[in-house]
């Protein structure tokens, strides 16, 4: 388990982990002694509310009431880590919210509102907030840049009376409005139809819609997986057409066809629920995808859909820190290896090893709310480069920065 601690004087606070795609969470409590919000995700706030009262009920304890100020706090604060890509908790939180006699704050961040307070709930400094039977109020900010979510969650015992309201859920509040379709969207890419070419795909809340060209048209729509798993996608047996996956409570379900069904592979490897993250690429090039986590910066590799050790090992980057991980083949010798981007800088490397960036050029608005892509735009066996910049894809077939040479809206 990965353990963040933040020592402050006179802070009593509590560190935790991470989950699924590079999900992180932390903690801490408060003992007596704002910046434009740009994309808020009010589903996203709306299910980690649910779920946190649901946790409460569960427990025995009454329902935390929802804030508005503590709403207000919360929300700034998710605003300051998404745009410096950094977790760390509010340094301000004791005067930015008033009238308190106990407060505490849980952040996060990671794919998902289900995956983050499955993550909340395994860690004991977050999870104790939660269900701390003294808190009455909170407040949930959510900031979605791309397909990452940066929550914070504010708890108030007032010095007064509770205000607020407690939330009516539903059986489903991923679905709320019908903004599923588009809050819960992740980008991934792949050759879907065996032509050598990249094109684009989408996950969305257990739903593939996969296109076989650069122009965002659905090809190919099918389920599989739920809203809070975790897409891989990959060439697992070989035959030169990327099928896809999902990994679900450390367990990963692939299929090789692009189709509902059962899994035609199914194995468990690695800690996802506890924050490794999951990746894929043909690292032996053998012509099929295995699999792959990344656990603290340390890059753990199989070379077979299977259980078991990382057959290869090493440390690239500060994932941690916010370093997004990238696969690709970069010179043309049939395997896959790694790269990151950081702070809107790409570096990547032609090995399955540690040390500097090989290749290195900024490209795209990372620190905004881009999300990288990487995939073969040009059937020239060489994988380029990309950003998913609000439903619209910007690529270049050349590892270097510059203008967009493919786009188009998705």
């Amino acid at each position: 388990m990965q353990v963040a601690a933040m020592p402050r004087p006179g802070w009593s606070h509590r560190a935790s982990a991470t989950v699924a795609s590079a999900l992180l969470v932390l903690a801490i409590v408060l003992f007596p002694a704002t910046p434009a919000v740009a994309a808020i995700d009010h589903a996203a706030e709306e299910e980690l509310l649910c779920s946190l009262n649901d946790a409460r009920r569960s427990e025995g304890l009454p329902s935390l009431r929802s804030n508005t100020e503590l709403t207000r706090v919360a929300r700034a604060h998710s605003v300051v880590m998404a745009d410096a890509a950094r977790l760390h908790h509010n340094p301000n939180l004791a005067s930015d919210v008033s009238d308190w006699r106990l407060v505490g704050e849980n952040v996060g961040y990671g794919p998902s509102a289900g995956s983050l307070h499955r993550a909340l709930m395994d860690s004991p400094g977050p999870r104790a907030n939660i269900l701390h039977s003294s808190y009455m109020e909170v407040g949930i900010g959510v900031e979605r840049r791309g397909s990452t979510l940066w929550i914070t969650q504010v708890f108030r015992l007032p010095t007064g009376s509770a205000s607020g309201t407690v939330p009516a859920c539903g059986a489903d509040v991923t679905t709320v409005a019908g903004e599923s379709a588009s809050v819960n969207s992740i980008p991934v890419t792949g050759d879907w139809n065996g032509d050598g070419f990249t094109t684009p795909g989408r996950f969305i809340d257990g739903r593939w819609e996969l296109s076989n060209s650069l122009a965002g048209n659905a090809d190919i729509v099918f389920s599989f997986g739920r809203p809070d798993d975790v897409p891989v996608t990959g060439d697992w047996n070989g035959n030169g057409i990327t099928t896809v996956g999902i990994v679900r409570d450390d367990t990963w379900h692939l299929r090789d066809s692009l189709s509902s069904g059962g899994a035609d592979h199914t194995f468990r490897y690695g800690r996802i629920t506890r924050g490794d993250l999951p990746i894929a690429g043909d690292w032996n090039a053998s012509g099929r995808d295995t699999i792959g986590i990344i656990r603290d910066g340390e890059w753990h590799l199989r070379n077979s859909l299977s259980g078991g050790p990382g057959q290869i090992v090493f440390t690239y980057g500060r994932i941690p820190r916010g370093d997004v991980p990238l696969i690709g083949d970069w010179n043309q010798d049939g395997r896959d290896t790694v790269g990151i981007v950081r702070d809107g800088e790409w570096h990547l490397r032609n090995s399955l090893s540690g040390g500097p960036g090989q290749i290195v050029f900024t490209y795209g608005r990372v620190l905004r709310g881009d999300v990288p892509v990487t995939g073969d735009w040009n059937a020239n066996a060489r994988d380029g480069i990309g950003v998913v910049r609000d439903g619209e894809w910007h690529l270049r077939n050349s590892l270097s920065g510059g203008p967009a040479q493919i786009r188009f809206d998705w």
